[in-house]
C-alpha cells in the first residue's frame, strides 16, 4: 500500500532512517556542488530509481522530500537532472511535483535503471562530474550498473 501526500498524489512509505539517509544525500550533494562548481563544464545528478519524490513516515505522519526533489533544491543548483524509474506512474507523478521554473534542467525517463544508465551516461561529456544516488528498495540494481557508472567521473552514493 503506498500513502497518499498532502498533494492527494502517492507518496513512499518511510522510517526514521530515511529521513536520516535523505539527510546525508543533501549535505553531500549541497558539498558537492558548492566544491565543484565552476571546476567542470556541467554537474550533473543522476537518480534512476527515483520514485514518486515524496515520502510518508507513517509512524509519526510526517510528510518528506525524496531525493529527486531534494536534488533539485540543492544550491548551488545541479546544471541537469536524470530521473529514472521503472513505474510508469512514479515518473508521471514526480513530472507533477517538480515546479515548473526546474523543468528545463529536468530528464524523465520510464525504464528499468540497468538499461537506463546507459542512456544516461553516453550522454555526459568528459567535462562533465555527476552524482548518482542509488538507493534500491531490493535487488533491483546489477553490477553492470555500478560498473557503468565507475568508468565515468560519476560519484556514487549507494
Amino acid at each position: 500500500m503506498n500513502p497518499v501526500a498532502s498533494d492527494g498524489l502517492r507518496a513512499r512509505p518511510g522510517r526514521i532512517w530515511t529521513v536520516e539517509k535523505l539527510t546525508y544525500l543533501q549535505n553531500y550533494a549541497s558539498a558537492f556542488t558548492t566544491a565543484m562548481r565552476g571546476k567542470w563544464e556541467r554537474l550533473v545528478y543522476i537518480d534512476l530509481l527515483a520514485g514518486p519524490g515524496r515520502y510518508i513516515d507513517l509512524e509519526r505522519n510526517k510528510e518528506f522530500d525524496g531525493s529527486p526533489l531534494i536534488a533539485l533544491n540543492i544550491r548551488p543548483a545541479f546544471d541537469h537532472c536524470f530521473f529514472g524509474d521503472k513505474d510508469r506512474r512514479n515518473i508521471d507523478i514526480l513530472k507533477k511535483r517538480i515546479a515548473a521554473s526546474h523543468r528545463a534542467r529536468v530528464s524523465l525517463e520510464v525504464g528499468d535503471c540497468n538499461v537506463l544508465v546507459d542512456k544516461v551516461v553516453k550522454q555526459l561529456s568528459q567535462k562533465t562530474l555527476g552524482l548518482a544516488f542509488v538507493d534500491p528498495e531490493g535487488f533491483e540494481v546489477d553490477f553492470r550498473t555500478l560498473r557503468v557508472l565507475a568508468k565515468r567521473r560519476i560519484d556514487v552514493l549507494y
